[in-house]
């Protein structure tokens, strides 16, 4: 009986699979609950069963999505991701050009320092 039940669970879970392009996510995660709603399967089987769970862990990886399980959250993708891009350029340059203007300042101190230390001195300076 539970082997008929588990054929039952796969070939249910493969016609929801089969016949959507998109899989039920939240933060780039499989909701495993959504999925199994909509297959009409009981939730464990998609963690219970292992061939279940290979097929929506495979689901999952062709979606760019993370799979039951995983604590990583799976790269960003297409016009995010380029704007990610652009962000992270945009602020490299600007940390290079704070960084030479840093330099540029360090060294102008350096150049006034020897100034402070004899007028503090007392002495006259003759140009």
């Amino acid at each position: 009986m539970s082997r008929k039940k588990g054929a039952a669970n796969i070939a249910a879970l493969r016609r929801y699979l089969d016949s959507t392009d998109v899989l039920p996510a939240k933060d780039g995660k499989v909701s495993v609950t959504a999925v199994a709603e909509a297959a009409g399967i009981d939730r464990l089987v998609l963690y219970r069963n292992p061939v279940a769970k290979a097929l929506l862990e495979e689901a999952a990886a062709a979606r760019e999505l993370a799979a039951i399980g995983s604590r990583e959250v799976p790269p960003v993708a297409g016009r995010a991701e380029r704007l990610l891009e652009t962000r992270v350029r945009e602020l490299e340059t600007r940390n290079a050009a704070l960084a030479a203007e840093n330099a540029d300042l360090r060294a102008r101190l350096r150049a006034f320092g020897h100034m402070e230390d004899l007028l503090t001195g007392g002495r006259r300076v003759i140009p």
